[in-house]
């Protein structure tokens, strides 16, 4: 039995190497051979070696799952800088601001929210948005949008006029860890108002009609800029059209205001027969003289020629001279038959009887009739001034009367102008009795029905009658 020569443990015949420490033993050569056996020797038992066995290598599978774990923690880690840098309003606000600087109307709108019903010109808007203060409101951007803990939406930027520009709206992403800032561009409210009915207006490529003159409406939403304005209306007296080129701008309001000044004209129609049917550019159109309160709109750039016919009580159809809106004679269209004509179809009419001058005097006056409704109407004195002897006591009087006017809220409609009698006073002067009907309507909307006989004196001046004085005999009134 051997021992070992380090530790002293027990080892078998042939061992080379001690199992327990791994001391090399000795040979034992000189034991085969005869000579004594060397004793073994005790030696102190020694704390044993820690032996560190090799470790084992990782498997292929152990490999790939690690490495599929690094991978997808670099993604998650990516992801989320990649999601925070796309959701951080900081970047957006910068690259809003530099759209607008470098006047990409494609890139500012990629990256704010808009309303696209509304009446947009995406380069004007950037020239709006440069011209008005961009830097103050890229500021407030920036201020509004910084401090993301403590800021409560939605909230409102403005530009240097009051007007409100954009909006800044938050939204939940990703289960609520990440939120999304919305600026969305603020539209003003546009309205317009056409100084003709049935008007149909174009701005932006986009159409809207107006049923109404006079009347403001709302059209929709616009954003500030310049836009240019296309209106067309039709009746049977021709097309007018208008173009014109407007700034919207909201006027500290979010508020902005189309005027439709199309350019036509209007007239009062006055005929020396009654119930004549008018034809426009040889067309009837069906309706009287009387069925109109004004004639028009007429085009202000094409002539439009018209007639009336007359249907005599002996069946025969009488036709009025051809004029065109260019033949107006103080705000009057006058459609004249001729007079021989006239009176040689019918014996009943009370103005048939009258000849020459006579018949002159009585036209001016209802002529005269026709343009005094429209001068107390629109309080404008220019409208009756041509009819007028100039300083005479009846152009003093109502000059005063017109202007006395102008701050009341009372309407005139004249319903019927009879000529009683006409005669001559002297060489050139003619008096002319009328009995004149028409509903007064005052400031509380109350009307009252006049009843009035009146004298004119007219002067022939420069070979037109005007009206020297006007004396009113009797007055009845009815109130409606």
């Amino acid at each position: 039995m051997n021992y070992c020569v380090e530790c002293g443990a027990e080892l078998k015949n042939g061992t080379s190497f001690c199992t327990e420490c791994g001391t090399k033993q000795p040979s034992q050569t000189a034991a085969s051979e005869g000579k004594p056996a060397d004793k073994p020797v005790v030696r102190p038992v020694q704390q044993q070696a820690t032996v560190v066995k090799p470790k084992k290598p990782l498997s292929k599978k152990s490999k790939i799952i690690i490495a599929s774990a690094c991978v997808l923690i670099a993604a998650l880690f990516g992801t989320h800088k990649f999601l925070s840098s796309k959701f951080d309003p900081i970047v957006k606000v910068k690259a809003i601001d530099k759209a607008v600087a470098s006047k990409d109307s494609e890139a500012l709108f990629s990256e704010i929210e808009y309303d696209k019903d509304a009446f947009l010109d995406k380069k004007q808007y950037i020239s709006y948005l440069n011209d008005n203060g961009w830097e103050s409101i890229r500021n407030d951007l920036l201020q509004s949008t910084a401090n993301k803990e403590s800021q409560t939406f939605n909230q409102s930027i403005y530009d240097g006029f009051g007007n409100k520009v954009f909006m800044i709206k938050t939204e939940d992403k990703i289960l609520g860890l990440y939120k999304e800032y919305i600026i969305e561009a603020v539209p003003n409210s546009l309205y317009v108002v056409s100084n003709s009915p049935q008007t149909e207006i174009e701005i932006a490529s986009k159409k809207v009609n107006v049923e109404i003159a006079d009347e403001t409406l709302e059209i929709g939403k616009a954003y500030p800029g310049k836009f240019v304005v296309n209106a067309k209306t039709t009746s049977e007296f021709g097309d007018i059209t208008f173009k014109d080129e407007f700034i919207l701008t909201g006027s500290g309001e979010n508020y902005d205001e189309l005027y439709i000044d199309l350019p036509f004209l209007k007239y009062h129609a006055y005929s020396n027969v009654e119930n004549a049917v008018l034809y426009v550019n040889g067309k009837s159109t069906g309706k009287t003289l009387e069925d109109y309160e004004i004639l028009g709109p007429f085009p202000a750039d094409k002539e439009v020629e018209m007639y009336a016919e007359w249907t005599a009580p002996n069946g025969e159809t009488l036709k009025s001279e051809t004029i065109t809106q260019k033949d107006v004679y103080w705000s009057t269209l006058e459609f004249i038959f001729d007079e021989n004509a006239v009176e040689a179809s019918t014996s009943s009419s009370e103005e048939s009887d009258l000849d020459g001058e006579y018949k002159v005097a009585a036209n001016q006056i209802h002529a005269f009739r026709a343009a005094y409704e429209s001068a107390l109407n629109l309080r404008d004195y220019y409208e009756i001034e041509g009819f007028m002897v100039k300083g005479s006591e009846a152009d003093l009087e109502l000059r005063d009367y017109i202007g006395k006017l102008k701050n009341e809220n009372y309407t005139y409609e004249f319903t019927n102008n009879i000529i009683l009698d006409v005669k001559e006073v002297k060489d050139g002067i003619y008096e002319v009795t009328t009995e004149e009907h028409f509903i007064f309507t005052n400031h509380e909307g109350k009307q009252t029905e006049y009843e009035r006989e009146k004298v004119y004196t007219l002067i022939k001046l420069d070979g037109v009658y005007q009206i020297e004085t006007i004396e009113i005999n009797d007055t009845n009134r009815n109130k409606l």
